[in-house]
């Protein structure tokens, strides 16, 4: 990107006696006009920049300004790495409240992991040569080694401890498990001199994984179209912030010559030279943008306002829990203890099993309202029995005979 640096006289002062300025004394002229706006020319494509506010907390205001007619849709080209900033605070106005805006679209970036991760072969970890023959379990591929030529399909990876040399610790090697029409084998990667995946579409989808790697190194240009329809003649304003460099400052002191001329008699009638000089403040500004400044007003601002960073231009997924379905068993079936062996905890006091539909009447229909349990009396049995310790749990319910 070429960057073109201006340097603008924005003080000057003369006087006997010398005084520096600070930056922030140069804030009362900060306003200084590089040339006059010229009058708005309608377009159709774009809208000129008529006014720059540059701020020391590095970023600028920026201010386009121009007339359209009917619909339009205004392109403007931005840095990658400016279109956070331009999301986050470009305004569009319609001053002849004849007209409206459209909108405002751009092209959405996908998150490369998210995008190299919908490929086949997933390389969006950089992933090292075994972690990639690993996750292709079941591909048929072709390495050369020197064990000669072996074909087959992966089984899988793992790492072996062996010693190298004179080290002192065994270093893991990396071996792929590969079923070949003799059997499987363990091909040790490193000293295999070639991997051919024998699946075109594997192939395929690596390629592209790639391709959009490079495309998204590559793609550091955007455009934003702002979309506006209305009657001719309209003036519109589109403004924002984007990150700029700091303006930079700098003074010189101008001192007189000695000459003749300038001269003015001391007491002593001796000729002594002007005490007067000037001093200079200069302003160096960087314009890193893709286009001239032509016919801007340029302010220059030495505060230094809040400025913050947030990410609006790639999308963002949010971790979603997933609930399992739920899976309600029915009815629980009769069940009566049989003659012999323990007690059981649903007999009454003679040892007889009876039937406890608390649980399955629970579970049928989920019915606690009623505060109903039935309870099977003894087989043969009929009228009122007693209290037994498992009324006592569940409460003096008559049983169905009785009832």
């Amino acid at each position: 990107m070429l960057v073109r640096t201006t340097c603008l006289l924005i003080a000057t002062i003369a006087g006997s006696t010398l005084t520096l300025l600070p930056a922030t004394s140069l804030a009362q002229a900060q306003s200084q006009p590089v040339s006059q706006p010229a009058q708005f020319a309608p377009t159709t494509e774009t809208l000129p920049i008529k006014r720059i506010t540059l701020y020391r907390s590095g970023v600028g205001s920026f201010e386009r300004r121009g007339l359209v007619d009917g619909d339009a849709t205004v392109q403007l080209r931005f840095g990658a790495d400016q279109i956070n900033d331009i999301l986050k605070s470009m305004v569009v106005l319609d001053l002849s409240g004849q007209g409206r805006v459209g909108g405002i679209s751009y092209a959405s970036k996908e998150p490369l992991a998210r995008r190299l991760a919908s490929f086949g072969v997933n390389i969006a970890d950089e992933p090292a040569l075994s972690t990639i023959l690993g996750r292709l379990r079941g591909s048929k591929v072709a390495i050369d080694s020197d064990e000669g030529a072996i074909t087959g399909t992966i089984l899988g990876g793992e790492t072996r401890p062996e010693a190298s040399g004179n080290a002192q610790q065994p270093i893991n090697v990396p071996y792929l498990n590969i079923l070949t029409d003799g059997g499987i084998r363990s091909v040790n990667l490193t000293k295999a001199r070639a991997v051919r995946l024998l699946d075109a579409g594997l192939r395929e989808e690596l390629d592209k994984a790639l391709t959009a790697l490079a495309e998204y190194r590559q793609d550091t240009t955007k455009t934003v179209d702002v979309s506006l329809a209305g009657g001719s003649g309209r003036e519109v304003v589109i403004a924002y912030v984007q990150e700029s460099p700091v303006w930079k400052t700098s003074y010189r002191l101008v001192l007189p010559d000695a000459r003749p001329s300038d001269a003015k008699p001391n007491e002593a009638g001796k000729e002594k030279p002007a005490d007067t000089f000037t001093v200079q403040g200069w302003a160096i500004v960087e314009n890193t943008t893709d286009e001239d400044w032509n016919d801007v007003t340029l302010s220059l601002v030495a505060g230094r306002p809040v400025s913050f960073r947030m990410d609006l231009y790639e999308p963002l997924y949010v971790y979603r829990p997933e609930i399992p379905v739920p899976t309600v068993p029915g009815v629980m079936p009769r069940a009566y203890e049989g003659g012999g062996g323990g007690q059981s905890p649903f007999a009454d006091e003679d040892g007889a099993p009876e039937l406890d539909l608390r649980r399955s009447n629970r579970m049928a229909n989920e019915d606690h309202s009623a505060g109903f349990q039935m309870k099977a009396g003894r087989p043969g049995a009929g009228g009122a029995r007693g209290t037994t310790g498992n009324q006592a749990l569940y409460g003096d319910i008559p049983s169905p005979a009785a009832a």
